[in-house]
């Protein structure tokens, strides 16, 4: 009989659960991984013993969660993640000083004019932006960030003010100082170097697991 493994990142197998995640705190489910199943299965088992639970209906809401990652278990075609996502850049010398002298990321890998940083999670790669349109098999004129912006989501409208501070004295272009949003939340924009737009936040509850 083949087995499957389950994982998360927010803990070690054989260790408790962060408090975090808990009902007296953010009552949020942590992020779960399920790995080697067979190709042939509809549906997955999983019993859980939790000794901490208070009354049935907190029981239940664990078991909801269990139920809710097994529906994607078996999932057909390209998996819900994000792995490296890379910026093609006009001067590759000046945009690693920008993200990793300005802003501060750790460099994962260098292999030549390819640079990755690691992120939360995944990689923030810079190439040549040539390089990148050739690797992709287009004509570098027909590339451009187009209407996507990055967005970096933080606790305090304090944090949103000074990553803005440190992003503008590494050479980032504000385009839009920080303020209060129409969706009830706390944001500014700028422009990296080359360019690419990011988004400093806080207030937006649906991010929340992420920061």
């Amino acid at each position: 009989m083949s087995s499957f493994t389950l994982t998360s990142p927010a803990f070690e197998d054989g260790t408790p659960i962060p408090r975090e995640y808990g009902y007296t705190e953010r009552n949020v489910n942590p992020p779960l991984s399920v790995s080697g199943v067979p190709g042939a299965a509809v549906s997955l088992a999983i019993v859980m013993d939790d000794p901490d639970a208070l009354e049935p209906t907190r029981a239940g809401n664990h078991r909801q969660a269990v139920e809710l990652m097994c529906q994607h278990a078996n999932r057909r075609g390209m998996e819900p993640r994000l792995t490296v996502l890379t910026l093609g850049v006009e001067d590759i010398d000046r945009s690693v000083a920008f993200y990793r002298d300005g802003l501060g990321f750790d460099v994962l890998e260098r292999m030549g004019e390819f640079v990755a940083f690691e992120l939360n999670g995944f990689a923030l790669a810079l190439f040549p932006r040539d390089d990148h349109a050739h690797g992709a098999n287009l004509d570098p004129a027909e590339t451009g960030t187009g209407d996507v912006s990055l967005a970096h989501n933080v606790e305090t409208q304090a944090d949103v003010d000074e990553l803005i501070a440190e992003a503008e004295a590494a050479g980032a272009t504000i385009t839009k100082p920080p303020a209060e949003t129409a969706w009830g939340g706390y944001s500014a924009y700028f422009r990296d170097p080359d360019g690419h737009l990011w988004e400093v936040a806080t207030g937006a509850e649906a991010f929340e697991q992420f920061i």
